[in-house]
């Protein structure tokens, strides 16, 4: 048997799938709302691909020339002024209108 032993090349062996659509990269892009500190918006372009991925100039006509990196802290800016997290609400005291049932419940488990 040792004589008739097959073996798949590297990219064959790696999957079961078409080995160029894997490796062919993709552009997203992310869009972000106006704002007030940015009123036309912006967008921010990752080419994407299953070795690496990295960030590319392609912003558009219509959105404001801003780097990626000023672009993130914009928005982390923008969320951190709003409004602070509300704390959970105050436990209330425990009334004697649940007595009763709290009884009955206790009668139930002893029979």
């Amino acid at each position: 048997m040792a004589d008739k032993d097959f073996f798949l090349s590297s990219d064959d062996a790696q999957t079961f799938g078409d080995i160029n659509y894997m490796k062919r990269s993709v552009r997203v892009r992310h869009t972000f709302p106006k704002t007030l500190k940015n009123p036309n918006g912006f967008a921010v372009e990752k080419e994407v691909s299953s070795s690496d991925g990295r960030f590319v100039d392609g912003f558009t006509s219509d959105v404001n020339e801003i780097s990626s990196s000023s672009a993130f802290q914009s928005v982390q800016n923008s969320n951190s002024s709003a409004e602070p997290i509300k704390s959970t609400p105050k436990k209330r005291p425990q009334g004697s209108s649940m007595d009763m049932f709290r009884n009955m419940a206790r009668n139930i488990g002893k029979k």
